[in-house]
């Protein structure tokens, strides 16, 4: 007959139940490796003398391994940036950054895309030197649009969120005066 030792804390007789007859260990709730990642289960094995019931322990190590249950944070939900419409394409605007409570980092891998405000093209966002980075793609005109509401969207691949790019375009001196007589 087998059983768990009582003696165990809590979260071992809350999170863990064994078949008396077959030994088979199951999970009683969800487990969350960013909680826990490993357990030590204490399991007593007894046996059915009739005069003499002998019994022996073992520990089970069960390590919970990690899934992708995280969803990717910006760490702001506005991000702010300026360029003069007369900077050459290239400039970057903002650089954007994410926390992902996952532990394992296959599943803290995050891609970013530009998913609004950016009807024409003039913005892209691109990993450049390990840093997610917001740039001018297209050449600006003030006169035309002063500014801009990107919606950048991380995802984890499974997960994603949300934030803003705020991008004021500053006037250069790029038109002739015109002379009205």
């Amino acid at each position: 007959m087998y059983s768990l030792d009582p003696s165990q804390g809590a979260d071992i007789m809350e999170s863990f139940a064994i078949n008396k007859e077959t030994g088979w260990i199951t999970t009683l709730k969800e487990l969350d490796h960013e909680e826990k990642a490993n357990y030590q289960i204490k399991v007593v094995a007894s046996d059915h003398g009739e005069k003499v019931q002998l019994s022996s322990t073992a520990i089970v190590d069960v390590t919970v391994t990690d899934v992708n249950d995280s969803p990717p944070r910006f760490t702001a939900e506005i991000y702010k940036g300026t360029v003069s419409e007369d900077d050459p394409p290239g400039g970057v605007i903002a650089i954007l950054s994410t926390t992902d409570a996952d532990s394992e980092e296959i599943n803290r891998q995050v891609t970013y895309f530009i998913t609004g405000g950016d009807a024409l093209g003039q913005f892209a966002v691109e990993n450049i030197q390990n840093e997610w980075k917001v740039y001018v793609k297209k050449p600006l005109d003030r006169e035309q649009k002063d500014s801009y509401l990107l919606t950048i969207t991380a995802t984890d691949g499974t997960f994603s969120s949300k934030a803003r790019v705020e991008v004021k375009v500053l006037d250069a001196n790029d038109n002739s005066p015109v002379c009205e007589k």
